[in-house]
């Protein structure tokens, strides 16, 4: 049991849930204690906007984990925020977050869920905060030092994406980024010698909110991003982060992982609900608060001039140069209500504690300790969203749960990276019953095979074949008649789920 230090100003105990116990084991995780628990449905009343959200969001994508959607809700909230929410500790803090929809191919509906963040903003005309590209770590720092591109001024763009552009650079080094297929962004990022190496150190320090970042080079000399954020929000699968994340990885020590947060299902999760039929649009309540609270956040002036200059003989000479006149970044401070920094601190040592004394898994100990910073990031965004920035309990409780739910999802990913016992994927069992082949098989002839493919869907199937190919673990062989695949020389399926048997069945594999 742990044991918690004391504050100054406790949680009320009328707001302490007498019913919750931290007797037993948990499955995956050890909990927090009782004492800091908060009665059934109190959190609710700082879930207004997020409550509209998920709504919404569940009814666009029916068959996404349940665990999206909140997390989805946070992420539009830091997009929107832009550095503009300030927690006033002694060393001030904002609100960046990295969200990172997990699962497998086409079983959680990551992708849909996920776009239900640029369809809110669109109907709020906020679109051009989140941006789908991806560049190199060297063009993301020149654009926000507030670079001009070349074809803002060359009439390539039209009208929209000239004030698109005009509306982001007042808001330059913050930075929004949809990133589908997390885990192969990741995998360039570590490729030492590769155009994305630089994004390793940069994200790192982006997540420290310091007042400035400087980068030198030899092609641009000095360039520097003024109160720099980045926010991401994208999706990838287990198995594509299974060396990136499994135990004793690089981003575990270097506190990569720790300022991620993945959101993951459990092994196998699904469920089959069609989209309902009709043109859904976000709910006008939501989008009208978001725009009201961008607003009230804000926007610093910003104007563009083109650079003219006086020849020789007194001409003027008009360049294709311009000059950039930006107001500083607005921040509001959120204040806190009677108790919540003191509930901070409570959570903020009992997960500290559960990190060096509970938790056997000696990687998670970074992502444990910077758990309560989440929460409280959390919780000042939904404070400034809904309560002109004053922290109550209610924000504080939603908040914890949330932070809750992304440390059970935290174990879920170490679990299913690097204990297949406890849960094999569908990738696994792929994997495992086409070794089981002495050719190419086709989805068709795995379906076969045993009774756990058979009852799934050929699509989803083909689906997992075509990431494990993107993956490098099987290779793509098409002949007359049908796809077939085939595992790549040297790659093995993982040991615990393999036959010893060349008399392979469904009694070997379990099922």
């Amino acid at each position: 049991m742990v044991t918690m230090q004391r504050t100054s100003t406790p949680i009320p105990l009328s707001l302490v849930s007498p019913d919750i116990s931290t007797s037993g084991e948990d499955d995956i995780m050890e909990p927090i204690p009782a004492a800091l628990s908060f009665p059934s449905g109190f959190s609710e009343r700082g879930w207004t906007g997020g409550r509209q959200y998920e709504q919404y969001s569940r009814e666009m994508s029916p068959e996404g984990y349940d665990d999206y959607h909140p997390a989805s809700f946070i992420g539009l909230l830091s997009i929107v925020a832009k550095r503009r929410v300030k927690i006033p500790l002694k060393q001030p803090d904002y609100t960046p977050f990295t969200i990172i929809l997990t699962g497998e191919p086409a079983m959680s509906a990551k992708t849909y869920t996920r776009n239900c963040i640029n369809y809110v903003l669109d109907a709020a005309q906020l679109g051009w905060m989140y941006d789908n590209s991806i560049s190199t770590p060297e063009k993301l720092v020149h654009d926000m030092a507030g670079a001009i591109p070349v074809e803002y001024g060359n009439g390539k763009w039209n009208e929209k994406q000239r004030a698109d552009f005009e509306k982001q650079l007042a808001f330059s080094g913050q930075r929004a980024l949809n990133v589908g297929e997390y885990g192969q962004f990741m995998k360039d990022v570590l490729k030492e010698s590769g155009p994305m190496a630089g994004y390793h150190g940069l994200l790192l320090q982006m997540d420290d909110n310091k007042p400035t970042y400087t980068r030198k080079t030899l092609s641009r000399s000095e360039e520097t991003v003024y109160d720099p954020n980045i926010t991401i929000v994208g999706d990838m699968t287990v198995g594509n982060v299974r060396i990136m994340a499994s135990k004793e990885a690089e981003l575990w020590s270097s506190g990569y992982w720790s300022r991620v947060t993945p959101i993951v299902p459990p092994p196998l999760w699904w469920v089959d609900k069609a989209v309902g039929l009709g043109e859904l649009h976000p709910p006008q309540p939501l989008v009208s608060s978001l725009i009201a609270w961008h607003k009230r956040l804000g926007i610093p002036d910003c104007s563009i001039e083109r650079i003219i200059e006086t020849g020789k003989k007194g001409e003027e000479i008009v360049t294709d140069r311009y000059q950039v006149t930006r107001q500083g970044l607005p921040a509001q401070s959120v204040t806190f209500g009677a108790g919540t920094y003191e509930a901070y601190v409570r959570y903020r040592s009992a997960i500290k504690r559960l990190a060096t004394e509970v938790i056997p898994e000696k990687d998670l100990r970074a992502s444990y300790i910077r758990l309560a910073v989440k929460a409280l990031r959390c919780a000042a965004l939904l404070a400034s969203f809904d309560n002109n920035g004053r922290i109550e309990l209610w924000h504080w409780a939603k908040a914890q749960e949330l932070a809750e739910d992304w440390r059970r999802s935290l174990h879920e990913l170490y679990r299913q990276v690097n204990n297949p016992s406890l849960g094999v994927s569908l990738d696994e069992h792929i994997l495992t019953v086409l070794k089981s082949f002495d050719c190419p098989a086709s989805a068709g002839d795995l379906q076969r095979r045993t009774r756990l493919l058979k009852n799934a869907k050929s699509k989803i199937i083909r689906e997992h074949l075509m990431q494990l190919q993107r993956d490098g673990l099987v290779s793509l062989v098409r002949d007359k008649k049908a796809e077939k695949w085939a595992l790549v020389s040297g790659v093995q399926a993982k040991k615990e789920s393999l036959p010893d048997t060349d008399d392979f069945n469904e009694d070997d594999m379990g099922m």
